[in-house]
């Protein structure tokens, strides 16, 4: 379950909690960390970029950000299935629990980064995020030309993973808190 750990909570600088993953930090860490502008973040991507999303999302906890991880929701896909049959098995949500979880994160994430390339899902997230006034940062795949609506509601285009890492850190929480437009 998704639970936000606030600077006010007894729990912050215990553990911060995401998803079914608790990472846990030390006193030193912490207090590195309550100096840094920490943000809740999602990350809008495909399951194909599942490992790529999986390291950006340790990269990000790792400088204390909470990721709003959809990747924990992914079934297991064991090795006999065919690339079809795992297809399937990640696009299903029969009781609609992704697509709640995707919604309200990517509309009440702090920030939102688009890691490419992925489908309509993705983008579907960035627009939401964009009405919402979530600022979005997209880190394109070296192959990938976003379209039209997709290059303009995401608010920053980084070169490369370092700058989507640094941009996150240089972000002011008046701007991850404005609108997108």
């Amino acid at each position: 379950m998704l639970k936000r750990v606030m600077k006010g909570d007894a729990n912050f600088g215990l553990a911060l909690n995401f998803s079914p993953i608790i990472i846990k930090i030390g006193p030193i860490r912490q207090a590195l960390i309550n100096k840094r502008n920490i943000m809740n973040i999602y990350i809008a991507s495909s399951a194909k970029n599942l490992h790529g999303v999986r390291l950006l999302r340790d990269a990000l906890t790792a400088r204390g950000h909470t990721v709003l991880d959809w990747t924990a929701m992914a079934p297991p896909l064991p090795d006999y299935l065919s690339p079809e049959e795992r297809r399937m098995a990640l696009d299903s949500d029969e009781r609609g629990e992704i697509f709640d979880f995707c919604a309200k994160a990517s509309t009440g994430a702090q920030a939102l980064i688009y890691f490419g390339p992925a489908g309509q899902d993705a983008a579907c997230e960035v627009g939401m995020a964009w009405a919402a006034g979530v600022p979005t940062i997209g880190l394109a795949a070296p192959t990938e030309k976003p379209g039209l609506i997709l290059n303009r509601a995401v608010r920053f285009w980084a070169a490369g993973l370092e700058e989507c890492l640094a941009t996150i850190e240089n972000m002011d929480k008046s701007i991850a808190a404005g609108h997108n437009g």
